[in-house]
């Protein structure tokens, strides 16, 4: 993992005794670079024609021996990530007589690249089966399931936060005080720079990727918005708190809150990651079955050379046995309601 790198000016203005404006700008870089790989061995130099889909994943491919033992580079990763973000805030604060009134906006933008690579070495899995032992299985090379996955990798993920609050103090008494605000706020769910997002509507055929099978819908699509699900509109953020001294001596307080905080789509479902890396086309995951009859002399893929010095990985086309994860359609951004009271006497 690199270091992030971050930057902050905050200017403060007074305007009168009674009113001053606060003003925030930032910037935020991160690079996260996880799973890395220390074994560069090139799977020919093994005896396998297997072409590696992802140069930074170069590796032996991954053997799953079941109930024995797992050799080789892991199935997923290393993931490259870096993010960049931009962040604006302004906020005014006004004391007129018993109140003290907040206002303020704040606009991010959010900027991710990643790469990942899932199976870029090909994934071997040995079972009790055709043999009775799975040890015995891989010393005749007979897997009965090859995995390896390839394609466009890279994406450019882009989303926008915009939120509004008002708030005010009010000090009913000296004893008694209240706290009332609302907040407004849009969290855009991320798009991809090159619409490289699938979803999926049961039953509705693609114009945009006309050869998906029925069902895989993308950006561009009728009805498919930009970042698959529709930019939620109803982050209302009500919270009523109030602080009370019971007896006058200012030994003891009585203090309640409720609150609602809505989070971005990137904390919900899946994260922000999911769906873009996963999404065929672009990614695609290819699955050769019954590799095991080879080692009894039938004809077909081996465990040498499951794809047969075929080239799997086609620009545009579709594998059979599709692995697809995508978000809901209906997928709203996560929230959460906090309470709390509290009795304090000294």
């Amino acid at each position: 993992t690199s270091p992030s790198v971050s930057s902050k000016h905050a200017p403060e203005s007074t305007l009168s005794p009674t009113l001053v404006n606060y003003s925030r700008f930032a910037y935020f870089r991160n690079r996260f670079d996880f799973d890395q790989r220390f074994n560069h061995t090139l799977p020919s130099s093994l005896g396998f024609n297997i072409k590696p889909t992802f140069d930074e994943a170069i590796g032996p491919p991954f053997i799953q021996v079941s109930g024995i033992a797992s050799v080789g580079n892991p199935i997923t990763g290393p993931r490259l990530t870096i993010q960049n973000s931009y962040e604006a805030n302004d906020s005014l604060s006004w004391i007129h007589g018993r109140h003290q009134f907040k206002i303020g906006a704040e606009y991010r933008r959010n900027l991710v690249d990643a790469q990942q690579g899932i199976a870029s070495n090909g994934f071997y899995v040995f079972v009790p089966f055709p043999m009775s032992n799975a040890i015995a299985g891989l010393l005749i090379g007979a897997p009965v399931v090859f995995l390896q996955a390839g394609g466009e990798l890279p994406r450019g993920l882009r989303s926008h936060d915009f939120s509004v609050y008002g708030q005010d103090e009010y000090k009913l008494s000296p004893r008694f005080t209240l706290n009332l605000g609302l907040r407004y706020q849009i969290n855009t769910p991320y798009t991809e720079v090159n619409d490289r997002l699938a979803g999926f509507r049961p039953g509705v055929k693609s114009t945009v990727q006309p050869n998906a099978p029925v069902g895989l819908v993308y950006p561009g699509d009728s009805g498919v918005p930009d970042g698959l699900v529709p930019t939620y509109k109803k982050g209302f953020s009500p919270r009523i708190g109030l602080s009370w001294d019971p007896t006058g001596s200012g030994k003891m307080s009585v203090r309640a809150a409720y609150g609602i905080t809505y989070e971005s789509l990137a904390s919900g479902q899946g994260g922000m990651l999911q769906a873009p890396i996963s999404a065929p086309p672009y990614l695609q995951t290819r699955q050769v079955d019954n590799i095991f009859l080879s080692a009894f002399g039938i004809p077909g893929p081996t465990f040498a050379d499951p794809f047969l010095g075929e080239n799997p990985f086609v620009p545009g086309s579709f594998p059979y046995g599709i692995t697809h994860l995508t978000l809901a359609n209906d997928l709203r951004p996560p929230y959460a309601q906090n309470w709390n009271l509290t009795l304090q006497r000294e």
